[in-house]
């Protein structure tokens, strides 16, 4: 059952699920590694991807690793700067994964930068293009399909969930502290974009950072997990009908989309959240997209869980 009452959605139906060893609100440092990985299979619907480098290549933070065979002005960029050293691959030579050895000091692919001011009024091809060249493009998902964009296809509507129902799941009140120009920047650029309506959720009843940003459609959700899944707010607040398409983006790719058009630099960093009942010290830590799951979490698990663990988290959560 759900009310709808102007802008606020109540929400009967779920459950929340409490969880020992959530995190406290504090940053605890940054996690960092000597190689990261880049996977086309992070994303879905990338099935035939074309490598763009080669083993011993030098790269930047924002040059392209791969792009989409399907769809050739989509790019794939490398989140840091360093040599190439490994490249899997699978049957019939399907690039798996791209290894990349990161300099100490990192190096930056430069890009336009804007005032805020400006960014609202960009011309809406002039976006598209800064954000395909740049990697940051794959940070939107295109509905029914979970697909990443095509640059030609508009949505009727944008929906960005601004918390998160899950169990044990981060704070984004706590994550997103500081953070409100780029997010504002993110917003400005997709209005821009897609002259769409953007839809922004927040949890009912508590103060929110991202409340106070503008040019949104905003809307109050009260009720269980999983109020805060983006899915169950498009089907609430604006079903997909045949033939329509939605963007969803999540608040980490929104405030890298915000700092790439002020700062005029890619930078895939975000702050993730280290939880649950099998961890020593549950806390946030900042890390780079591409670092090794076994690199977060060595030596923070109980001894009789410690085990070898492969993966690369080359997408922020969704």
């Amino acid at each position: 059952m759900i009310l709808l009452n102007d802008m606020n959605l109540k929400l009967k139906k779920g459950f929340d699920i409490h969880l020992a060893g959530k995190a406290k609100n504090e940053l605890a440092g940054e996690i960092t590694s000597e190689v990261y990985s880049f996977k086309p299979t992070d994303f879905k619907g990338i099935t035939r991807p074309k490598l763009l480098v080669n083993e011993g290549d030098t790269v930047k933070v924002g040059t392209p690793v791969f792009r989409d065979k399907r769809n050739e002005s989509v790019q794939f960029c490398a989140p840091v700067s360093g040599e190439v050293v490994e490249i899997k691959r699978g049957p019939k030579r399907f690039p798996l994964e791209i290894r990349i050895l990161a300099d100490k000091s990192l190096q930056y692919e430069t890009f336009p930068c804007y005032a805020p001011s400006e960014i609202a009024r960009l011309d809406a091809q002039l976006l598209r293009d800064s954000l395909l060249n740049s990697g940051i493009w794959p940070k939107i998902v295109e509905r029914p399909f979970g697909l990443v964009p095509h640059p030609e296809h508009l949505p009727k509507a944008v929906f960005i969930s601004a918390f998160d129902s899950h169990p044990l799941a981060p704070d984004y009140e706590f994550v997103f502290q500081g953070q409100e120009r780029y997010l504002q920047a993110g917003i400005d650029a997709l209005s821009a974009l897609t002259k769409a309506p953007v839809h922004l959720s927040v949890a009912a009843g508590n103060p929110s950072l991202f409340a106070s940003l503008q040019g949104i459609n905003l809307h109050q959700v009260k009720g269980p997990h999983p109020a805060g899944n983006v899915g169950v707010q498009i089907h609430h607040i604006a079903p997909i009908n045949r033939g329509e398409r939605v963007w969803t983006i999540n608040p980490y790719g929104l405030q890298q989309i915000g700092y790439f058009l002020l700062e005029g630099r890619y930078e895939p960093v975000k702050t993730i959240a280290l939880v649950g009942s099998e961890v020593n010290q549950p806390a946030y830590y900042r890390v780079r997209e591409g670092i090794p799951v076994a690199k977060i979490i060595q030596g923070n698990l109980r001894q009789h869980h410690v085990r070898l663990v492969s993966g690369m988290c080359s997408r922020a959560p969704k």
